[in-house]
Parts: C-alpha cells; sequence; structure tokens
C-alpha cells in the first residue's frame, strides 16, 4: 500500500487513469482500439469519439429490426502505464472502455498488456487483451516517416482478434450471438491529437449501438474517430 500511495504521490495523474481502469470493470468493451503502438514512459489516457457506419448484414430495431443502412456514435477511452526496460524494449499495461455494446465481448471491460520493440524511427507492437469472456491478440507497428518531424508525427496500424471463451447465442436476440470477431485500424497522430480509420467484423452475429430509440446492428462497421493523448509525457 506504501508503494502505491507514493506512487500516487508522485503522479497525481494516476488518480484518472485508476478510475479509467475501475470503470472498465463495468463498461462493455467496444473497439476501435486507440491507444499507441509505441511505449511510452509513464502514465497515459486516451479519448477518442466519433461515428460508425454500418459495413454488412445492417438492420435498425425501430419498429422491429428491418434491412437498413445504420449508424452509430463511437466514443472510446484507454489507460495505460509504460516502462522502458530498454533503449529498444518496452513494456505498457492498462485497460480500455467504450460506449456501445459488442456481444462478442458483452459484461465486463477488457485489460491489455503489451510489449513493444522500438528505436526512434520504427515500432513493433506485440500484446494480448483479456476480459470475462473474450480473450485475443493484438499485433501493431508505429512509423515516424518524417524525421524533421521527430515525435510529433506518428502513423501507426494495428490488427486485433478476439475469441470468446464460450460461444453462445443471446436467448433474447437469435440474431446477437458471441461470435470471435476481428478488427483492425490505421491512425495518424499529430502531437497528442489523432485521427483514426478502423473496421470491425464480427462472425455470426452482430455489433450494436444502442440509441434512446432502439438499437442498430451491423455484422461490420467502419468508424472514423478523432481524439487526444492526455497525461503523456
Amino acid at each position: 500500500m506504501d508503494m502505491v500511495s507514493d506512487l500516487l504521490a508522485r503522479h497525481p495523474q494516476m488518480k484518472a487513469l485508476a478510475a479509467a481502469v475501475v470503470a472498465s470493470l463495468l463498461v462493455a468493451c467496444v473497439q476501435p482500439i486507440v491507444r499507441p503502438m509505441r511505449t511510452i514512459a509513464g502514465p497515459r489516457i486516451t479519448l477518442a469519439g466519433g461515428a460508425a457506419i454500418g459495413a454488412a448484414d445492417e438492420v435498425s430495431c425501430y419498429e422491429g429490426c428491418t434491412p437498413d443502412q445504420v449508424e452509430g456514435v463511437v466514443v472510446a477511452a484507454d489507460g495505460g502505464y509504460g516502462w522502458m526496460l530498454a533503449p529498444w524494449l518496452g513494456a505498457s499495461a492498462g485497460a480500455r472502455i467504450g460506449a456501445g455494446k459488442v456481444k462478442a465481448v458483452r459484461g465486463l471491460g477488457v485489460a491489455w498488456g503489451q510489449l513493444t520493440f522500438q528505436n526512434p524511427t520504427v515500432a513493433l507492437a506485440v500484446g494480448t487483451e483479456v476480459g470475462a469472456n473474450v480473450i485475443g491478440p493484438v499485433v501493431g507497428v508505429d512509423l515516424r516517416p518524417w524525421p524533421a518531424a521527430g515525435e510529433r508525427l506518428t502513423v501507426s496500424a494495428y490488427v486485433h482478434y478476439a475469441q470468446p471463451f464460450t460461444e453462445l447465442a443471446d436467448p433474447g436476440d437469435d440474431a446477437a450471438l458471441e461470435r470471435a470477431s476481428f478488427d483492425g485500424g490505421v491512425t495518424v497522430r499529430a502531437d497528442r491529437w489523432l485521427v483514426q480509420y478502423s473496421y470491425y467484423a464480427q462472425r455470426d452475429g452482430r455489433f450494436e449501438v444502442k440509441h434512446l430509440e432502439g438499437a442498430s446492428r451491423a455484422s461490420a462497421w467502419h468508424a472514423l474517430v478523432i481524439g487526444r493523448d492526455l497525461l503523456a509525457r
């Protein structure tokens, strides 16, 4: 407990990070993954929001489910802490949360861990995410292609596969199943701001976005978000 108290005293922003981690245990996780694919020493929180458009098998459930173009709002938050173990090796861990509901990772949020092999120009990230009923690997790369811009401008990409421990049908909705899912994204960061495009697809079943009037569902989604890294050095 003394070590935890000392950490919070030296890094007051860790209280916000701890709150995000606790919240992840209460909120269902949603794509996309917005954390950097490069280790940043110390605490970090990334917040992002944007829109998603159904790409396949679309239905709107306002007055019964009918084929339709569906849209949804995407809100994502990711918090973590990073350590540089060597000039070329980094490690980080944290949790991520979001708005909406993904049947494959229903219930609890997910915790993640990540190793990066990096130099000032390129970083390779290998990690995993674990939730109450899901586990899956994440692989990413981070590039700083313009030396004059240094660390202020980066381009990164990731791929993520999520496999439920048990694949079950929702008894209340035959179309909503817990099934394996895949997502990937490309992110451009300028200073601490980011813009990301991502694609999500679920095998059988549908990704669901709640609305006041009902819900929209699709088995595949395009998402575009804008966000900012906070508490990074």
